[in-house]
C-alpha cells in the first residue's frame, strides 16, 4: 500500500482538476456579472487560480476525513460541494451583486420561501447550461477513473508546484510594469489585510477564495472588536451632532404620529412617467406636486449585501450596512439606536407591518433592536386571504389600517414594508389585473413593462390607504415618509446599465419644502443625497433631542454634506462590530 501511495495519479489530478473548474466557473460567471467592485489586474486570474486549488485542497481534506480516508469517494465528495458552491454564488451573485458570504448561511433556510423560489427560476440563464453537462462529465469520468487514484498527497503536492511556478513568472512580469516589489505584490494580492476586504469584498473573495474568505467571516464573528482609542476619538468626531442635524422642530404641533412607508424596489424614474396616455403613478405624481410635501428623485442607496434588510438597518439606525458581509446577522443580539426608540415612542405605541413571515431574514429579532413592540406579518392575516407566502399590497395596507392604526394608542410610529414590486418580473401576478404596460417595450423590455404594472399596482393601493388616513383624522397628524428600500435591479429587467439607481424621497407633513421652490415650510436640499440621511432628516422635523443623529446629514443642514464616504462607512462598521451602543442610553 504504502509503495502505491508514492505513485502520482494522473487520474487524480484529472478528478480534482474538474473540482476546480466549477469555482472557476463560479468566479468567471461572477466578473461577467459585474459584481467585482473594481477592474482585473494581469495576475489577478493567476490569483484566482491559486485561490481556487486552495479551496479545492482544503474541500478535499475535509472530504477525506469525512469518507474514512477513502481517496476516490472524496473526490467523488468533493466534486460534489464545489458544483453546489459554484451554484449557490452564482445565483446569489445575480440577486445580491456580490459572492454568498459566510454570514448568509444562517438565512438559508429563506430559499424555501415561495417568492425567493420563484425568483430563483427566474434568474436562469444560457450560461447555466454548464452545471448538468459538468454533472454529466464527471459521473462517467469518476466511474472510469476512481479505482486509479492513487498517490493522492504526491499528486496533490504536485499540482501546487505547478501551480506556484505559473504563478512566478506571472508575478515576475507584473513587477516590470509596476513600483512595488515582488514580495509586496504577493503580500498584497494574496495576504490581502482585512481593511482590503472590507472595500472590495468581491474582489477579494476573487482574488483569495472562498476558504480565506469564510476565514475572515468566521474571525470577525466570533471576536468582538475592541476599539482603540484612535476609533473612539474618530467615532466621536462623525457622530458630533452639530455635523448631522439642526435640532429644530419643523412639523406642525398637531404632527405626533410616524407612518413610514418603504415601498419595494421603487426607482425615481417612474415617478411621473407614463406609458401613452396612461401615468404609472398617478396618485404619487399628484402627491409629489401637492402643497406641504417634499420630494427628492435624487436618492442615492447605500445598501450593500443585505439589500432589503440594510434599507431598514438604514433608515432605523442611522447607520451605513456593513461592506463585506450582511449587516442582519452581526447585529443581532446588539444595542441599536432604533427611530422609534430615540424619538421616544414607547414599545406599545410602536410597530412593523411586514409582508413575510417574522423568521425571513431574522425580522422578529431584529425589529425589537430597532425599539418596535410589536410586529404583524403574513402569520397574522386572516385565513380567508390565502396567504401561504406573503401579503400583496392590498394586504399589507388593511391589515396596517384595520389591525394597526385602529388598535394602536397616539402617538405611534408605524413602519409598513410593502412587496408587490419585488422581482422576478416574468409575468405580472395574477392579483394585479386591469392595466397594460406593454406598449413600453419600444423602448425598454417586457420585464420592465411588468415592472410597471407593478408600480401602477402598488400606488393604487397607497391611494386607497391616504383616504383612510384622511377620512379617520390620521393624516393631519401624522409625518408621512415614502422611500425605497434599494433601487430596482435593473439586470433582473433584460435593462442592465440602462437605468438609474436613483430612488424617490416623499415626506408628507414635515414643514419643509425643496430649496429650488417657493411657498411654505423650511428649506430643505433638494439635490443628490443618500438613504443614509433620512435618519437625522426624521429627528429635526420633529424636533427630536438625540444625541445621537446618525451619519448622515439632514436635509435641513446648510451646507448639506455629502457623508457617504470610505472614511465615515469604516466608523459604522467600527461601530457595529464592536458593540458600541451597549449601554449608551439611546
Amino acid at each position: 500500500m504504502g509503495k502505491k501511495q508514492s505513485k502520482f495519479s494522473w487520474a487524480f489530478v484529472l478528478l480534482l482538476t474538474l473540482s476546480m473548474v466549477n469555482l472557476m466557473m463560479m468566479h468567471f460567471l461572477q466578473q461577467r456579472e459585474g459584481i467585482l467592485e473594481a477592474g482585473l489586474v494581469r495576475v489577478s486570474w493567476v490569483n484566482c487560480l491559486i485561490s481556487c486549488l486552495l479551496d479545492v485542497t482544503v474541500l478535499y481534506l475535509l472530504s477525506l476525513l469525512v469518507m474514512l480516508l477513502n481517496r476516490s469517494r472524496a473526490l467523488a465528495l468533493t466534486f460534489v460541494l464545489t458544483w453546489l458552491i459554484s451554484i449557490f454564488n452564482v445565483f446569489y451573485g445575480r440577486f445580491f451583486g456580490a459572492y454568498l458570504p459566510l454570514t448568509a448561511v444562517t438565512e438559508v433556510r429563506n430559499l424555501t420561501d415561495g417568492s425567493l423560489l420563484s425568483a430563483t427560476f427566474a434568474a436562469i440563464r444560457p450560461v447555466d447550461i454548464y452545471y448538468p453537462i459538468a454533472l454529466a462529465v464527471f459521473i462517467p469520468a469518476y466511474r472510469f477513473l476512481s479505482k486509479k487514484v492513487h498517490g493522492a498527497f504526491l499528486s496533490l503536492g504536485v499540482m501546487w508546484l505547478a501551480y506556484l511556478l505559473l504563478m512566478c513568472p506571472a508575478y515576475y512580469n507584473y513587477t516590470t510594469h509596476s513600483t512595488e516589489s515582488f514580495a509586496e505584490l504577493f503580500q498584497t494580492h494574496m495576504l490581502p489585510e482585512k481593511i482590503s476586504r472590507q472595500l472590495h469584498p468581491s474582489r477579494f473573495i476573487f482574488n483569495t477564495g472562498l476558504v480565506r474568505g469564510s476565514w475572515a467571516d468566521a474571525i470577525g464573528g466570533l471576536f468582538p472588536k475592541h476599539l482603540t482609542p484612535e476609533e473612539e476619538s474618530a467615532i466621536e468626531l462623525a457622530s458630533d451632532p452639530s455635523l448631522h442635524g439642526t435640532l429644530e422642530r419643523t412639523a406642525l404641533p398637531q404632527v405626533n404620529n410616524v407612518i413610514f412607508i418603504l415601498v419595494e424596489s421603487y426607482l425615481s424614474m417612474v415617478s411621473d412617467m407614463k406609458v401613452g396616455d396612461v401615468e404609472v403613478t398617478p396618485f404619487l405624481n399628484r402627491l409629489r406636486h401637492s402643497e406641504g410635501v417634499y420630494y427628492n428623485g435624487q436618492v442615492k442607496v447605500n445598501i450593500t449585501l443585505g439589500e432589503s434588510a440594510d434599507g431598514q438597518l438604514i433608515y432605523m439606525t442611522g447607520l451605513l450596512p456593513l461592506r463585506g458581509e450582511i449587516s442582519v446577522s452581526r447585529i443581532l443580539g446588539k444595542a441599536l439606536p432604533g427611530l422609534p426608540e430615540v424619538m421616544g415612542y414607547a414599545p406599545s405605541h410602536s410597530r412593523i407591518i411586514i409582508p413575510t413571515k417574522p423568521s425571513l431574514w431574522q425580522q422578529d429579532h431584529v425589529s425589537r433592536s430597532y425599539g418596535f413592540g410589536q410586529m404583524l406579518s403574513r402569520l397574522d392575516a386572516p385565513k380567508e386571504w390565502n396567504a401561504d407566502w406573503l401579503l400583496n399590497d392590498e394586504q399589507i395596507f388593511t391589515m396596517a389600517r384595520q389591525m394597526g392604526d385602529e388598535n394602536t394608542p397616539e402617538p405611534f410610529f408605524s413602519l409598513i414594508l410593502t412587496f408587490s414590486m419585488h422581482s422576478p418580473y416574468v409575468q405580472v401576478p395574477d392579483y394585479i389585473e386591469g392595466v397594460d404596460f406593454s406598449a413600453a417595450k419600444e423602448e425598454y423590455s417586457e420585464k420592465f413593462c411588468n415592472y410597471l404594472a407593478c408600480c401602477h399596482y402598488t400606488d393604487a393601493r397607497m391611494e386607497e390607504y391616504f383616504d383612510y388616513l384622511k377620512e379617520s383624522g390620521l393624516y393631519d397628524k401624522s409625518l408621512i415618509v415614502i422611500i425605497s428600500d434599494h433601487q430596482a435591479h435593473d439586470n433582473l429587467m433584460d435593462l442592465t446599465g440602462q437605468l438609474s439607481w436613483d430612488i424617490p424621497l416623499y415626506i408628507v407633513n414635515g414643514g419643509i419644502r425643496s430649496a429650488s421652490s417657493d411657498g411654505p415650510g423650511a428649506p430643505a436640499w433638494d439635490g443628490p443625497c443618500n438613504q443614509v440621511d433620512v435618519y437625522p432628516t426624521i429627528l429635526d422635523i420633529m424636533g427630536s433631542q438625540s444625541q445621537w443623529r446618525g451619519l448622515g446629514c439632514s436635509l435641513l443642514m446648510d451646507p448639506w454634506q455629502d457623508y457617504a464616504n470610505d472614511q465615515m462607512w469604516s466608523v459604522s462598521e467600527d461601530i457595529i462590530y464592536a458593540n458600541y451602543f451597549k449601554g449608551a442610553g439611546y
